[in-house]
């Protein structure tokens, strides 16, 4: 048998992707607003006498559909965090917390590529890296997202839960975009049909207001030239994210993957209207620690599908989720051992993923030549 080792390329995966950048853009009338929110956990750092020094490239880059470079910047993000410190954070999770990082660009609607690099000081070789697609919205908005960022000394985060505001910190205060500079602002906090006011520059004093609520919500009111604008906190988690990039019908035919079939025919049943509702009442259930706000399994479905999306859709044809191979990183992960046989004799090129730990192997053929590989048997497991 002829060998044909020159035409195959093996790889072992160990890929060094960014697990939970999220990026939010907005479309204000006077130009774009943009925001990453990064996880601690994905920053690097040296520990050194009990302190955690952080110094990260973070390298930002936005293509159009013809990879075209249209924004393109590095910024040096530096702090140290003593260990002592993120000790005492609970119910704070250290390594979940976004660190917010804004800047200005200047889009017009459309599909755009995200291009997000963390490097390690200037070590290249210490780098995660981070590519998604996204839609700049056609409308424009006269007020942004209202988040809520905290500091606590140089642990600077956004607020993820209502929770969190039990809780002192150094410094609180409310970001928000907005095409006007406002006559007045005030926070409003309602609970329990009561309705308490507060000006924006006290907001260290919801640990005492709300130190007996059961439940509450804060609302940011702002006045300009006689018209008020309310605004609600958006407390940003994985979940939230990815409800806004996929329907409840989409993310059904991604849980279909994982789910069986009771499972998948109950949801199938609920009416458009109570969809989301009954998702999240799966998820839910299968909360591994229902006591904290983060539900890793739900998380690691989620980057999962994001990733799939992003690395094996067939542009304008089909989401890289709903591909074979998207199907198969969402249901076993990364494979072990990628072997890639690209100019066969007598057959089409084909990609096999090996999972040493399953005992299983899949093989994706380009049956067509243009870069779709499928599986010979379209379901086999």
């Amino acid at each position: 048998m002829k060998i044909r080792g020159l035409f195959i390329i093996i790889l072992i995966v160990s890929l060094a992707s960014l697990t939970g950048v999220e990026f939010v853009t907005e479309h204000m009338k006077s130009g774009s607003r943009s925001l990453l929110l990064i996880p601690y956990s994905d920053f690097f750092y040296r520990l050194s006498d009990g302190v955690k020094i952080f110094d990260n490239s973070v390298t930002v880059a936005i293509y159009t559909s013809e990879e075209e470079i249209i924004y393109q910047e590095q910024f040096r993000i530096k702090f140290s965090i003593d260990n002592a410190l993120l000790e005492e954070l609970e119910p704070l999770d250290y390594n979940r917390e976004y660190y917010p990082l804004r800047f200005e660009t200047d889009l017009e609607d459309g599909e755009y590529q995200l291009y997000v690099a963390i490097t390690a000081g200037g070590a290249a070789d210490r780098k995660k890296e981070l590519r998604e697609t996204f839609i700049f919205p056609e409308t424009t908005k006269d007020t942004g997202y209202l988040f809520i960022e905290a500091e606590i000394g140089q642990f600077r985060f956004v607020i993820r839960d209502e929770k969190y505001l039990l809780r002192a910190y150094d410094t609180l205060q409310l970001e928000q975009q907005r095409e006007f500079e406002p006559d007045s602002t005030r926070v409003v906090i309602e609970r329990a049909g009561r309705r308490e006011i507060i000006e924006s520059d006290e907001l260290e004093r919801l640990p005492e207001l709300l130190r007996d609520a059961d439940s509450f919500e804060v609302l940011l009111e702002s006045y300009y030239q006689g018209k008020k604008y309310v605004s609600a906190p958006v407390y940003p988690s994985p979940a939230y994210f990815f409800q806004q990039k996929f329907t409840p019908q989409e993310q059904l035919s991604q849980l279909r993957y994982v789910i069986n079939e009771n499972e998948y025919q109950y949801l199938r049943s609920l009416s458009a209207e109570s969809l989301q509702e009954g998702i999240d009442e799966y998820w839910e259930s299968k909360d591994p620690d229902p006591y904290t706000i983060d539900n890793v399994y739900q998380e690691t479905f989620y980057q999962r599908v994001r990733y799939a999306d992003n690395n094996y859709r067939i542009r304008g044809y089909l989401p890289g989720w709903r591909t074979d191979m998207g199907r198969i990183y969402i249901t076993y992960g990364e494979p072990d051992r990628i072997v890639s046989d690209v100019f066969p004799l007598g057959r089409p090129p084909s990609i096999t993923w090996q999972y040493y730990s399953l005992n299983k192997v899949f093989v994706f053929y380009d049956f067509r030549g243009y870069g779709q590989y499928e599986l010979r048997n379209k379901w086999i497991d």
